[in-house]
């Protein structure tokens, strides 16, 4: 009797420690991968001011993807057409200004697409579906003074310009002083890459910005998001409202801002044929249409078709 017992506790023993086993070894590892959580997105310096406007955006994207294009392929390198031309009327090559371009007034780099030969007070408009992280509705003008004190310092003190790509802010009250030249201003985010990187669109130098305009606002390429100016340029500061009017557009893929330009022409002048070219790549880059990337199921819908 004893030992029928004995027997019976061992063989619930080797049981239960079968059933643990197959548990720890087959179970877990696949509750793991079903709970594993989506990633936050990476928000580089640059945008470290804005890092909760950021993710309250970024959780819009994943609560809605059908509403905005997939960002996913992105790369510093490649858009894939992800960008539209932010305004309505036709853009030749000559009217743009190339993102990398020196700038010796602030011993600085340009990190933009300027839109030259535009209207003042033509309306500007989202350059993808996003959501708006930033609205400057409130914004004030500099005094001429602090303005050329601080593109003094850029030259004299800070060996660049404060706030760019490659250069940190400063303490107040010059602080992050390319944000101050660029002006009036919005921000928009698009989404993540597969490397966790923060898409981000910047419109500046605006005349003015919509009114209806606000923080976690979703945003298509038919939404005006204000009107082009010459806020944060000299034109301001001079009280000259004929004077350095256009859009400036920044187009962020993480960290760095889109250019065409290679990496050793980044800061430098290029001849004018070589910076025709990279007008035309920057034109060409904004005029053709998006194509959503091809994953497995589109694959073979269009293989059944």
């Amino acid at each position: 009797m004893k030992k029928n017992i004995i027997i019976s506790l061992i063989i619930v023993c080797l049981a239960a420690i079968g059933t643990g086993a197959f548990y720890v070894i087959y179970i877990m590892p696949q509750q793991e991968v079903v709970a594993e959580p989506i990633k936050i997105v990476d928000v580089p310096r640059v945008f470290e001011r804005l890092v909760d406007e950021i993710r309250q955006a970024d959780q819009i994207v994943q609560n809605h993807p059908e509403l905005f294009r997939d960002a996913a392929p992105l790369t510093q390198n490649r858009l894939f057409g992800f960008f539209d031309i932010p305004l309505k009327q036709t853009i030749r090559i000559q009217q743009l200004r190339v993102p990398g371009d020196p700038r010796n007034y602030r011993k600085g780099i340009h990190q933009g697409i300027d839109f030259y030969e535009t209207k003042r007070g033509d309306a500007v408009y989202a350059a993808a579906p996003g959501v708006v992280i930033r609205v400057d509705a409130d914004y004030q003008p500099q005094e001429i003074g602090f303005r050329n004190d601080m593109l003094a310092k850029c030259k004299t003190t800070w060996n660049g310009t404060p706030g760019s790509v490659k250069l940190a802010a400063v303490e107040e009250p010059y602080g992050d002083v390319l944000d101050k030249l660029r002006g009036r201003q919005v921000l928009v985010y698009h989404g993540k890459n597969s490397q966790n990187e923060p898409i981000i669109s910047l419109y500046a130098h605006m005349l003015d910005v919509n009114p209806e305009l606000s923080v976690n606002d979703i945003v298509e390429t038919t939404t005006m998001l204000g009107q082009i100016g010459n806020s944060g340029t000299s034109g301001e500061v001079e009280n000259k409202p004929g004077k350095e009017n256009h859009l400036h557009l920044e187009l962020f893929v993480g960290d760095m801002y889109w250019t065409p330009k290679t990496p050793d022409e980044i800061g430098t002048k290029q001849a004018a044929s070589r910076y025709g070219q990279l007008q035309k790549m920057i034109l060409d880059e904004l005029s053709q249409p998006y194509t959503p990337p091809q994953t497995p199921q589109t694959q073979a819908a269009s293989a059944s078709s």
